[in-house]
């Protein structure tokens, strides 16, 4: 029993992970999330982290997971046009399945990766300077609201 409620507190902060991202990733464009990340992160400066690197990397990321699940989708998609329909087998057929789905994928992904880092190289990309921004973004009273549901939500399934 406790290990199905451990099971269900982890399967819904997972599915709030998950809705938060979306609704996050189609309100906002990518450049006023990174500013917003860098603004988040400001306090990690003084125990000297590079700030802009790490928001560049969790915007990165961000922008890949859109384009993942799309080639997840074909992938899939073409694994039913060769007749292996995924709904139909039992869980272990469907794990192999997801398997030979996943591999292309994660090579996929380390090529994009590489041409992305290749982009960066040749336009002398440096994270570790400061950047400026014509966007000024302050803490709103809504913005203190929005940060505490989600503290108390997280604290509430945990």
């Amino acid at each position: 029993l406790q290990a199905i409620i451990i099971s269900l507190n982890i399967f819904i902060q997972m599915f709030l992970i998950a809705i938060m991202s979306f609704v996050i990733l189609n309100a906002l464009k990518l450049s006023e999330l990174y500013i917003g990340i860098i603004y988040i992160l400001k306090p990690l400066k003084l125990i000297h982290v590079n700030v802009q690197q790490l928001a560049l990397t969790i915007i990165i990321a961000l922008n890949l997971i859109p384009s993942i699940d799309k080639e997840f989708t074909n992938l899939i998609n073409a694994q039913a046009n060769r007749g292996n329909y995924i709904s139909k087998y039992q869980y272990l057929k469907k794990f192999k399945l997801a398997v030979i789905c996943i591999m292309p994928l994660l090579i996929d992904s380390i090529h994009r990766a590489n041409e992305l880092a290749i982009a960066l190289d040749m336009r002398k990309f440096d994270a570790t300077k400061s950047r400026s921004t014509f966007l000024e973004i302050k803490f709103k009273f809504a913005d203190i609201l929005v940060l505490c549901s989600i503290i108390i939500i997280f604290y509430i399934t945990i």
